[in-house]
């Protein structure tokens, strides 16, 4: 069976079997004692816990020394990077730390095709959204990250940004969000952002993206939604491509956000986690 036939089938039957034999977690592997759309466990899903850390005002690192200049858990400062080298959008926010159940959970979806977990994780991506009520407008254009055509079958950004938006929309209907996943397009295919260091990352993505439609972007501000902000690459090329065909500002949205030290790798159930370290800038 091809490999798109394969998935397919993966993305179509998996929920179904899982409500009709619960089987195990898939994290844990603590067998399932009632049926769910998704193949984890209660113990699990409540180890999802929303970042705690004092972080950049504008991209969300955490704060190491820049911390000693802050006054209380509220304090607002940027970044050393952010300082010195300001990022084309307004401001980036996540749910959580790119680690532990969260870091595993993307994984299932990205790589092992379990796309009701994005029902679950955009759910707290909404959360998220709507603890940014006065921090950014309340009519955005939403936008997700784009993939390369043959990249994989479904895109994980796409399914986080419409059941967020879904949620926030039903929760909050004076907000005026409206989605369109077409009008950015990832032009040419890049090489895997694993193991490249922020410098390379920046140079692999230059010229990797096209508004589609320019006239859909102009003066509008875009809400652009990840899966992971890592060293921020990603959001500053998407940004500066769709503030050059006229948006009026880009406020970036991802689940998780890779503190330093921390990259997107590829994972597979069993294995251990581990930090893999950024190559030098």
């Amino acid at each position: 069976m091809p490999r798109f036939a394969r998935a397919f089938a993966q993305r179509s039957f998996a929920p179904l079997l899982s409500v009709l034999a619960p089987g195990e977690c898939a994290l844990c592997s603590n067998p399932l004692l009632e049926a769910r759309l998704a193949p984890l466990c209660q113990l699990c899903l409540d180890k999802l816990k929303p970042v705690k850390l004092l972080q950049c005002v504008i991209c969300g690192e955490a704060l190491g020394m820049e911390s000693a200049w802050a006054h209380g858990e509220e304090a607002r400062i940027p970044c050393t990077i952010c300082r010195f080298s300001p990022p084309p959008f307004v401001l980036a926010a996540s749910f959580g730390s790119y680690e532990g159940t969260l870091r595993q959970m993307i994984h299932l979806l990205k790589f092992q095709g379990q796309t009701s977990l994005a029902n679950i994780l955009g759910d707290h991506l909404a959360t998220t959204l709507e603890a940014l009520h006065g921090k950014i407008p309340s009519e955005m254009l939403v936008l997700s990250v784009p993939l390369f055509r043959s990249k994989r079958p479904f895109n994980q950004s796409t399914l986080l940004a419409r059941r967020a938006v879904a949620q926030v929309k039903r929760r909050h209907p004076a907000w005026n969000l409206r989605e369109n996943h077409t009008l950015l397009r990832r032009v040419r295919p890049t090489q895997s952002q694993f193991q490249l260091s922020p410098r390379q990352r920046r140079l692999n993505l230059r010229g990797a993206f096209r508004v589609t439609r320019p006239g859909k972007i102009a003066g509008r501000d875009i809400l652009l939604v990840d899966d992971i902000y890592t060293t921020g690459a990603t959001a500053r090329e998407c940004s500066k491509t769709l503030l050059a065909a006229g948006a009026h500002s880009v406020h970036v949205l991802t689940l998780a956000r890779a503190q330093q030290g921390q990259v997107a790798e590829r994972w597979q159930p069993g294995t251990p986690l581990r930090t893999t370290q950024f190559g030098s800038a």
